[in-house]
C-alpha cells in the first residue's frame, strides 16, 4: 500500500471512529458495553491495545470475586520543572456483581465484598516533605475515572513541559485477584511495605476512619 492510500486509510478509519463515539454519547451502542467504555475513554479513538485492556479488566472482576483487587492511580505534584507522582492506592476484597463501566461518567464502579476498602496515600506535609496515611474507608465500592491514556494524558503534559515520552499506562492500573495482587507489589519493591500495611488495616478496621501521617520520606 502507498504511502498516500495508508493516509487516507488512516482518516478514513478516524473518521468511523469519530461518529461511532459521537453516537456512544448521543446513547447508541456497539453492543459490547467495554468496547463502548474503551471509546468514550480514549476520546473518540478506536484503539484495540485500550479495548482489550478494560476487557481484561471486566473478564478477571467476574474471574477471580472474592479475592483482592487493586486499584493504583497517581497524582502528579508539579515543582518548577520537575514531576513528582504521589501514589493512591486501594486494597479491598472484589465482589461478585462485576465491575459497571459508567460511559455517561466515563467511570468504573468497582464492587467490594465487605464494603471496605484500606488506602494508602501520599501526601505533602508541613514542612514540604512527603508523608504518607494508611487508612480504612467504609463504601460498598471503588468508583475510579477510566484510566489513563495516550489521548488523554500526553496532551496535558506536553502542555506542561513541551513533547515528553511516558507511559500512560504507569499513572494508572486496576488488578483483580490475589495473584495478579502480590506479583504487582512484588515487581514494585518499592511498594512491598504498602501492602503488609493495606493488609493488615482490612483485617483490623473499624467503623471510624483513622489517618496518620506514619513516617516522613524526602521528595
Amino acid at each position: 500500500m502507498h504511502v498516500e492510500q495508508r493516509r487516507q486509510c488512516c482518516k478514513k478509519k478516524a473518521f468511523a471512529a469519530q461518529n461511532t463515539f459521537e453516537c456512544i454519547i448521543n446513547g447508541d451502542t456497539t453492543g459490547d458495553k467495554v468496547r463502548d467504555f474503551a471509546i468514550v475513554a480514549c476520546n473518540g479513538h478506536y484503539d484495540e491495545d485500550e479495548i482489550a485492556r478494560y476487557q481484561k479488566i471486566n473478564n478477571d472482576a467476574l474471574r477471580f470475586a472474592g479475592q483482592y483487587v487493586l486499584f493504583v492511580g497517581f497524582s502528579a505534584l508539579v515543582l518548577e520543572s520537575t514531576i513528582t507522582l504521589l501514589p493512591n492506592i486501594f486494597l479491598g476484597t472484589l465482589g461478585d456483581s462485576g465491575i459497571t463501566f459508567d460511559v455517561d461518567k466515563a467511570s468504573l464502579v468497582i464492587p467490594l465484598q465487605n464494603g471496605v476498602s484500606a488506602h494508602y496515600r501520599e501526601v505533602v506535609v508541613e514542612d514540604g516533605h512527603i508523608g504518607y496515611a494508611v487508612y480504612v474507608k467504609n463504601h460498598n465500592e471503588i468508583v475510579v475515572q477510566h484510566l489513563p491514556n495516550r489521548y488523554t494524558m500526553k496532551p496535558v503534559f506536553n502542555g506542561l513541559f513541551g513533547e515528553i515520552a511516558f507511559d500512560p499506562r504507569a499513572f494508572g492500573q486496576i488488578l483483580c485477584g490475589t495473584r495478579n495482587v502480590e506479583e504487582w507489589f512484588g515487581a514494585t519493591s518499592e511498594y512491598e511495605w504498602v501492602y503488609r500495611d493495606l493488609r493488615q488495616a482490612l483485617f483490623k478496621y473499624t467503623a471510624s476512619n483513622v489517618t496518620s501521617i506514619k513516617r516522613r520520606r524526602k521528595p
